[in-house]
């Protein structure tokens, strides 16, 4: 990934407040920058967009492996292939969102657009 001055910036802030790199770039954030997909680290993220990412992360992962243990048990019923993985997905996105809320609270770390404005006036 092409590092911007923004992701420099918040990598820094994020170091310093002591939050884990594995907290603030979880693989999935890791993956979707190596494909070039220019998104914040989780704790700058809005609440929705940090939920619909964890969520359906979460949701699709957990989707295939319901189809993986379905097609090695021979039972395929529609709410364990479908609702299971959707339900789940939305309460683990909700989770992760208010978690990265509460850290962004917690660490004073500002959004992102006041980054990138703090950012063009150095």
């Amino acid at each position: 990934m092409n590092i911007s001055p923004q992701h420099s910036a918040a990598f820094a802030l994020l170091d310093r407040s002591g939050i884990s790199k594995i907290n603030y770039a979880p693989l999935i954030v890791r993956l979707l920058w190596k494909f070039g997909v220019n998104i914040p680290p989780p704790h700058f993220m809005t609440f929705a967009g940090s939920a619909a990412l964890t969520g359906t992360a979460f949701g699709i992962t957990l989707g295939f492996l319901n189809l993986l243990l379905a097609i090695a048990t021979g039972t395929y019923r529609l709410e364990l292939l479908f609702w299971i993985p959707i339900g789940a997905g939305v309460g683990f996105g909700l989770s992760m969102a208010a978690y990265y809320a509460y850290g962004r609270r917690k660490h004073k770390l500002p959004d992102w657009s006041s980054l990138r404005i703090r950012q063009s006036n150095d």
